[in-house]
């Protein structure tokens, strides 16, 4: 695939149907990057345990275990599989991983009792960095202003108690209009000075929702400290791919996250078309592979 145009498509993801552009390119040309220009990044590679759901439950020592020994350096979960807080703390002392950030919901962090037990958690597991998960494909227009009421609140107050609130993105922020701008760029106040909102960014689910995922993530310098590093499949289904295997150009976003504060980048699969840990290791090694010559 030689050209460096998006092509708009329509297809049904089994949720209805959408607006879909699928890249027809494998590198932003206009940018100068390749593959072998881009620096070693391996000290950043964390995995999203989301992907390993289904098989960690119950056997997570051994699951963080055989993460650090495929390069992975850092985890992100919102699920505990089974184990305390105080038992994953000694997991990871044990292994020397690194709890990247922690998944809740925003009404997790607006309800006292709940964000108390957070602040525990978050604490004990040594993260600063708690992540707000996004919206919903149901959400009005109405409940995202309640939202992005309720984001900036939380902001302020995580920031009192040194913590980051970060919002992770789904396809349906970029395919929701409000007051003339997506539900994404509305929610995290279009990167402007005074908005104190930062992202994760879903570079998977930014091409869903028809984006170019570097040239909307562009548009936020130094406000993503996390990217969820996802593949899309070239055909009709732009369903989910190893990080490498898709069509989404992941050189040229490391490149920029490289130049623009990115700490982490986030190994995530929603769904695997086999053993999800050849999935995981497929990605990372894509990944450690991305290095200045």
């Amino acid at each position: 695939m030689d050209s460096n145009h998006w092509a708009e498509d329509q297809f049904d993801d089994g949720n209805g149907r959408f607006n879909a552009y699928r890249s027809n390119y494998n590198s932003h040309e206009h940018f100068g990057v390749t593959k072998e220009r881009v620096k070693l990044i391996n000290h950043k590679l964390a995995v999203a345990l989301f992907t390993l759901r289904d098989v960690l439950p119950n056997r997570l020592p051994e699951g963080l275990k055989r993460l650090k020994e495929m390069g992975c350096v850092g985890v992100e979960t919102g699920d505990y599989f089974g184990y305390t807080v105080e038992e994953i703390a000694e997991m990871l002392k044990e292994t020397g991983m690194k709890m990247v950030s922690l998944h809740r919901s925003l009404e997790d962090f607006s309800d006292p009792e709940c964000w108390e037990r957070i602040v525990k958690d978050a604490r004990l597991l040594q993260t600063e960095i708690l992540v707000f998960p996004g919206t919903g494909p149901d959400f009005t227009v109405e409940r995202y202003k309640k939202h992005k009421e309720l984001l900036d609140a939380t902001i302020v107050k995580a920031a009192e108690n040194g913590f980051r609130i970060i919002m992770h993105n789904h396809n349906w922020e970029v395919n929701t209009q409000i007051d003339g701008s997506n539900g994404l760029d509305y929610l995290l106040g279009h990167g402007k000075e005074d908005s104190k909102a930062l992202a994760e960014f879903d570079i998977y689910w930014l091409a869903k929702g028809g984006q170019d995922p570097l040239a909307f993530i562009s548009k936020y310098p130094n406000r993503a400290p996390i990217l969820h590093m996802k593949d899309m499949t070239g055909d009709e289904r732009g369903t989910y791919a190893e990080v490498g295997n898709g069509i989404i150009d992941v050189p040229a976003i490391i490149a920029w996250g490289e130049k623009n504060g990115v700490e982490w980048y986030m190994v995530e699969q929603d769904e695997c078309p086999g053993n999800p840990w050849d999935s995981v290791q497929m990605s990372l090694e894509y990944l450690q592979g991305l290095k200045l010559k």
